[in-house]
């Protein structure tokens, strides 16, 4: 489904209002709740498989680097050390 450009300023004009009227109310949350608020929101704007995924990349490359540097950086310090 497309939205136009005139329902996205309505909805805009519609959270504008909205959050003008409750900002009072969220004085009174605790910070952990507010936050759980916005984390959950947050979910929304993206794919978790897809971040979930890219998070099991980024850990694999962050792996195979400390393989590949790792390794090397310990036998140095080895060679260094006096015992």
């Amino acid at each position: 489904m497309r939205s136009s450009q005139g329902a996205n300023l309505v909805v805009t004009a519609l959270v504008v209002v909205t959050l003008d009227f409750l900002a009072p109310v969220f004085d009174y949350l605790p910070v952990p709740t507010l936050a759980a608020i916005v984390i959950v929101a947050g979910l929304g704007l993206f794919d978790v498989v897809v971040a979930m995924g890219l998070s099991v990349l980024l850990m694999v490359l962050g792996a195979d680097a400390m393989d590949r540097h790792g390794r090397s950086n310990e036998e140095s310090m080895r060679k260094n050390r006096r015992d």
